[in-house]
């Protein structure tokens, strides 16, 4: 995640000054760059609509800092992209050796160029002597759980300034909060791209199966649940329809996954009269728990019967069980 730095003592100022010096540098590629935008791409962004989530961190940004423009910047391989953009109506523009944000990725820290017209790097670029006009420059790198800087949430003036350590300090504040949704985003589009690509094998396979989230919310079911638990739907929490058997709760499982990970675990619905056994299989976050009724139980196979599913008895064998269950 984006470090907010040390507030209002002289570190963060070291670390500002030292982003000025390489702004006389060309940004070439780094070594890292390949891993990058490896990083960038598993975020399933990139031209993607606008969101308002994005929009108002652009807003307030504007607002705070008391700016024309504020960016939401994704830095891919040829190209700056805009997830957002307050103050100007721009989709995306080209990545070459003078462009901000290319250099801004280039380090953790807060990067500034107080008057473009000063800097013996900037000063030749289009953006500064054409129309754009620019003359002022900050940006704060948009860095994932990996330490890879995905682009910047930059704010851009016409006229030189510098930045109050109180603004310097919202800037990375406003960076850590959209690093927060892109992370978000990252860990819907992977358990999208995986669901959508084997939730047919597994629900072959097992029927009975359910993807937790970290938040104890049932994101995906087996098409046998639709069947026996009255009003389980996605999103519902699990604690609303099931209950662990002894002392488990969703959140042992994701804290100790290497303990539980595999391990035979019980569960039954509210009302008592449907258990189930299962094992899981842990995800960075979410975990997928395959399951099958226990049909010796008190409740058995005559239950399901009543509640009319279509249960049979080879979906409760154990055949349709993990091996480790």
């Amino acid at each position: 995640s984006v470090s907010l730095g040390e507030g209002r003592n002289g570190g963060t100022r070291d670390k500002i000054r030292q982003s000025r010096l390489i702004a006389m540098s060309v940004p070439d590629i780094t070594p890292e760059e390949q891993q990058r935008l490896m990083a960038l791409y598993s975020l399933g962004i990139l031209d993607t609509e606008r969101e308002d989530r994005f929009d108002r961190i652009t807003r307030l940004a504007a607002a705070l800092l008391n700016v024309p423009i504020a960016l939401v910047t994704l830095v891919d391989r040829d190209r700056h992209w805009f997830k957002s953009a307050f103050g100007v109506d721009i989709v995306e523009s080209a990545r070459d050796s003078r462009s901000f944000c290319g250099h801004a990725i280039r380090s953790d820290a807060l990067f500034v160029v107080p008057d473009t017209l000063t800097d013996a790097h900037f000063s030749g670029s289009n953006l500064v002597t054409g129309d754009a006009g620019i003359r002022f420059y900050a940006g704060a790198p948009l860095v994932d759980a990996a330490g890879h800087a995905l682009g910047t949430l930059c704010v851009i003036d016409t006229r030189p300034r510098e930045l109050s350590e109180s603004e310097e300090f919202a800037l990375r504040t406003l960076a850590a909060t959209v690093v927060e949704l892109l992370e978000a985003r990252r860990r819907n589009f992977l358990f999208n791209f995986f669901y959508d690509r084997f939730h047919i094998l597994i629900d072959r396979a097992c029927p009975y199966f359910l993807f937790i989230d970290k938040e104890g919310r049932i994101r995906r079911f087996g098409s046998n649940f639709r069947n026996c638990i009255l009003g389980i739907r996605e999103g519902e929490h699990f604690g609303e329809l099931f209950e662990w058997e002894g002392s488990l709760d969703t959140q042992k499982v994701f804290n100790d996954s290497s303990r539980w990970s595999g391990n035979l675990v019980f569960f039954k619905n509210k009302d008592g009269m449907l258990r189930f056994r299962g094992a899981f299989h842990h995800f960075d976050d979410f975990i997928l728990l395959l399951s099958a009724p226990v049909i010796n139980s008190q409740s058995g196979i005559n239950d399901l019967d009543r509640k009319s599913t279509r249960l049979n008895s080879s979906h409760v064998s154990e055949s349709r069980m993990p091996s480790s269950a």
